[in-house]
Formats: C-alpha cells, sequence, structure tokens
C-alpha cells in the first residue's frame, strides 16, 4: 500500500492514530491497559470479542473502529496479525516481552487461582505441582503457551505451533520501536512515552502494578525468578529451555535492542527519575482510593 493510501483522511480530514496493544498472555498487559485507560477513559477498550477478531483480523479491526470513532487506544490478546495502516489510520502497535522461564510460573499460578478457567492449561494448574504442570505442558498435545509462545505470538500469523515463528517474531524487532520488556518496564514506558508523546499527547504510563500473582510476595523468587523455576523443576529444566529456545533469543534480542534505544533518548535516567517519582505519587493516590473504598463497604455491611 502507497503512503499516500495509507494516510488517506477520514471523512474529517484527519488522519486517526491508534494505539494497539497486542497484550501477550502473562506480560504484564493488565498494567499496561491500566494505564491505556487511565489516560484515555472511554477512548480505550480491552477487546474481548475474540471470535470476532481470530475470524477478521485486520479488515474487523478497521471496521471496529470505523464503528467506534473514539477509541484511540485498542487492547486484545488476539492481535497475533500483522497491524498494517490503512486509509484514515496510523497504528502504533506495543507488544511486552518477558523472560520465558520466569514467565513459567506466573502464567502457573494465575492458572491455578482462576476459578472460572475451564481451559486444559487451567484445570492441571489446579492439581499438579509446578514441575508436574511443566511437564504437561512439553508434551505435544499440550498448548505452546509455554513452548516458544511468545514467538508464535510475535510471528503474527495466528497461535498455531510454527517451526518458522522464531526467526519471524525477530523479524518484529526490526520493524517495531515499540517492544517493552516486562524486567525493564518503568525503562520501556519512558521510551514508549518518548516516542508516541507527539501523536497521542494524553499519554499518561505511569502506573499501579495490576492482576499480580500471589508468588510476588515470595522474596527468595523475586531475587531470582529464572533460577527459581530451574531449580523446583530439576529433571525437566533442559526440556523447558529447549522448547523455549526461539523465545529466548527472541527476550535476549529486545533486551538488547531496548538498552540501545534508550542510550539514544536525551536525558534518559533524569526522565526515568522524574517517571518513578510520577508512579510514586500515584500509587499514595491509589492506595488512598483504595483504603476509602474499603471503609465504605465496611460501613455498608454494619448499617442495618
Amino acid at each position: 500500500m502507497s503512503d499516500a493510501a495509507q494516510h488517506e483522511a477520514n471523512e474529517d480530514g484527519a488522519v486517526r492514530n491508534v494505539l494497539v496493544h497486542a497484550h501477550i498472555f502473562k506480560n504484564a498487559g493488565s498494567t499496561f491497559d491500566w494505564s491505556l485507560e487511565r489516560s484515555f477513559r472511554e477512548g480505550f477498550v480491552d477487546h474481548r470479542a475474540d471470535s470476532d477478531l481470530d475470524c477478521g483480523g485486520m479488515d474487523y479491526l478497521e471496521s471496529y473502529l470505523r464503528q467506534n470513532p473514539k477509541i484511540v487506544a485498542f487492547s486484545s490478546h488476539r492481535i497475533a496479525f500483522r497491524v498494517e495502516d490503512r486509509p484514515g489510520f496510523k497504528f502504533q502497535t506495543v507488544h511486552f516481552l518477558r523472560h520465558p522461564i520466569a514467565r513459567v510460573r506466573s502464567v502457573y499460578e494465575f492458572e491455578r487461582r482462576d476459578a472460572d478457567n475451564r481451559e486444559p492449561g487451567g484445570q492441571m494448574a489446579k492439581r499438579l505441582s509446578l514441575k508436574e504442570f511443566v511437564s504437561w505442558y512439553m508434551s505435544p498435545g499440550a498448548p505452546a503457551t509455554i513452548r516458544n509462545g511468545q514467538s508464535i505470538f510475535c510471528a503474527r500469523e495466528g497461535f498455531d505451533e510454527n517451526p518458522d515463528a522464531p526467526a519471524k517474531a525477530l523479524q518484529l524487532l526490526e520493524e517495531s520501536r515499540l517492544v517493552g520488556i516486562v524486567e525493564m518496564y518503568a525503562e520501556s514506558m519512558v521510551l514508549f512515552e518518548h516516542y508516541l508523546g507527539g501523536q497521542f499527547p494524553a499519554l499518561d504510563l505511569a502506573y499501579v502494578k495490576q492482576n499480580e500473582t500471589g508468588y510476588s510476595a515470595d522474596a527468595n523468587i523475586r531475587k531470582d525468578p529464572v533460577q527459581s523455576v530451574l531449580d523446583e523443576i530439576g529433571e525437566v529444566a533442559p526440556d523447558l529451555i529447549a522448547k523455549n529456545q526461539g523465545d529466548l533469543d527472541l527476550y535476549e534480542n529486545a533486551k538488547s535492542l531496548l538498552i540501545q534505544r534508550i542510550a539514544e533518548v536525551p536525558d534518559f535516567e533524569q526522565k526515568l527519575q522524574s517517571f518513578r517519582q510520577r508512579c510514586a505519587e500515584l500509587q499514595v493516590r491509589y492506595d488512598r482510593a483504595m483504603q476509602s473504598h474499603l471503609r465504605l463497604a465496611a460501613d455498608a455491611r454494619e448499617s442495618p
């Protein structure tokens, strides 16, 4: 598609900028969505009509946005396709990557606690140890969630296992500056604000962590989340590493590129310090609001 066609104006004569979050399961996406909703209010949508997006892909996304002209930011777990500019639309697509071995525990803990999860992984997590859970997920009949699952998603060709997915996922790093690293979340946010602030003036990516799994309170796991998984699963570890080599390569390449891009941002350390201060102030306001909500709820329960 030509540049002229890509940027053809909407009916009001303006090209519409849309931020798309390609939300990978257990990669800090709920926290990022929280910031998007706080920034754009009714202009943000966490899209859950998965079958529509699966069937229609890019055509459905364009149609949905035309039918919902106020949407500025669109998030979905089903953006496993190339998001390309369309007439009247300019898209910026964000992905997050997480160390694939550390991600395993987060998947396990989430699926264990999700009472409504009827998927095979959810059922297995509720009755298996972490070691048994990983062993089951390594079998060919299990979903590929923790077998190069991030590479499959970032290959942007659907959700089926594909031996070419790791190589195709690496192309994403060449094409997009908007690939964040969960373990460098604050740094990623400062970089995204730097890149996107001109197109999205309301964007404020200060955050309060959302949807954290319970293990985050364990100091030993927090200290080394990768080694803690490897120690706990024992002899299953080599299989897990081998079947996530694509994700490991993708993660390390993305992290290296992120560090390079940070070095290109003027006064990055000052911007990072300011961003952390914004987050700290936001956390204080959030905690106060939650305490007030809990007091009101308690009073309501005690009233006759």
